[in-house]
């Protein structure tokens, strides 16, 4: 992935813009001088589009509000008179209230997700070609943690996989109490699936893999501007399914680490490196070494 893409797919922009917005509509308190008003603009658009290219899923009806009134902003610090009234005061108020409420909306999807206090001593894999790897010779991110920590891992990944396509790997997980880990959906989400298909194919990987004796874990995609759609399919579908979510910005930093990839997008063994340590951070709640099992 091009490290350029790093601060969009990751979501640090959407903190970042609504940030740098807040503290813009904030200084506009303190001076109406023309200049100041030019530059609290100019900065405060750079939010915004901050805030719309960084593809995170805020709750319609407050992002519609959002930009409404950043839009009315805009208008009132265009106009000198509009600037210093009683509305543009309440206009100033909502935006930084509305402001505040989406980052807090996003600080629990930022963290790494809470698991319940298990203990398993391996882990079932479903994934494509990110986690199974393309090439002889390298060591992937899954058979480090194996090798390191004394883990089993049923690898039922494969290159190419899709959300459809991997439904019969998710049969062969035997019923009780299992970890699962899922890497699954950007196949669909490089073919440009229809986001009814994606969700239609997520909802049926769901019903196979998740019951109540199973942790199920999912990493979030770290989606290109403008397919927020899909992001919101996964978080949706998540939290009904009680499917824990490995923040984007995870998965985006282990692809746009400087030489973790072979080709921006396929793990090098530089990449499987920094994807097994961030994984064994998460799982390593609930992840026991076989040896130390009674």
């Amino acid at each position: 992935m091009n490290p350029l893409l790093y601060p969009f797919v990751s979501g640090n922009t959407f903190f970042i813009g609504a940030i740098v917005l807040a503290v813009c509509v904030a200084l506009s308190y303190l001076s109406q001088e023309l200049l100041v008003r030019v530059a609290l603009r100019f900065i405060a658009s750079i939010g915004v589009i901050g805030i719309a290219f960084s593809t995170t899923v805020v709750p319609g009806l407050l992002y519609s509000l959002w930009m409404i009134v950043s839009a009315l902003w805009f208008v009132t610090m265009s106009l000198e008179s509009a600037a210093r009234s009683k509305a543009a005061h309440i206009l100033r108020g909502l935006l930084i209230l509305f402001s505040l409420l989406a980052i807090a909306f996003q600080i629990p999807h930022y963290r790494h997700p809470s698991l319940p206090k298990e203990s398993f001593d391996r882990f079932y894999l479903i994934a494509d070609s990110i986690s199974s790897g393309i090439n002889q010779g390298e060591t992937t991110w899954h058979e480090l943690i194996r090798r390191e920590h004394s883990v089993q891992v049923v690898n039922l990944s494969r290159p190419g996989e899709t959300l459809r396509s991997c439904l019969p790997q998710a049969k062969q997980i035997p019923p009780g109490r299992a970890l699962v880990v899922l890497e699954i959906g950007g196949n669909d989400l490089l073919n440009r699936s229809p986001l009814s298909e994606f969700e239609k194919d997520l909802e049926e990987l769901f019903r196979l893999v998740c019951t109540p004796e199973r942790v199920v874990v999912l990493f979030e995609l770290p989606a290109p501007p403008f397919m927020t759609g899909y992001c919101r399919v996964q978080r949706t579908l998540a939290k009904r399914h009680g499917v824990k979510l490995i923040p984007r910005r995870v998965f985006a930093r282990v692809l746009s680490g400087e030489g973790n990839t072979i080709d921006n997008l396929h793990l090098s063994n530089k990449g499987h490196r920094m994807m097994a340590d961030e994984v064994w951070s998460i799982l390593s709640r609930v992840l026991t070494p076989s040896t130390q099992r009674h």
